[in-house]
């Protein structure tokens, strides 16, 4: 594997094909970019498993499999579940929008039936735009904006 970071030294820029998430490609791609390289990645197709958008979410460069550059907007380098906690959190939120919640009753509304209460709790105090009042027993969840303008009730 020596001779990999030699090759790779010597380059203008790196191209990757494919990658899994460890060995000599990995390894060659992931130091051109800790060392901000120019680092091209071929987009995978949506049945592929490898790790090249891991490498595209690290800095890497999308080219399609012509090696032509590729405008990618951020939703596109989600995974699926990525994709499906983004579109969680912007229901949560058009939830909150005017009233504050029990993570009971955010669960009930958004229909999570396979997330326990612990866990929505959790994500809850994970977003940012989210605020958690702890004067109330159950706590009582709502917009990091109704709380700044001293909105209090349900």
């Amino acid at each position: 594997m020596s001779r990999n970071s030699i090759i790779y030294g010597l380059s203008d820029c790196i191209y990757v094909a494919q990658s899994d998430s460890k060995g000599g490609t990995w390894a060659g791609a992931t130091e051109g970019l800790r060392k901000k390289r120019t680092v091209y990645v071929r987009l995978p197709n949506d049945n592929e498993r490898n790790a090249n958008l891991l490498l595209i979410q690290q800095g890497g460069l999308p080219v399609d499999s012509n090696g032509e550059p590729i405008h990618l907007d951020e939703a596109a380098l989600l995974s699926p579940e990525e994709e499906n906690i983004r579109e969680l959190d912007e229901r949560i939120m058009q939830l909150l929008e005017h009233r504050q919640l029990s993570s009971q009753d955010i669960k009930k509304q958004l229909h999570l039936d396979d997330w326990t209460d612990s866990r929505l709790k959790n994500h809850l105090r994970s977003m940012d735009a989210v605020h958690e009042y702890t004067n109330h027993r159950p706590f009582l969840y709502g917009t990091k904006a109704m709380a700044e303008s001293g909105f209090l009730f349900r």
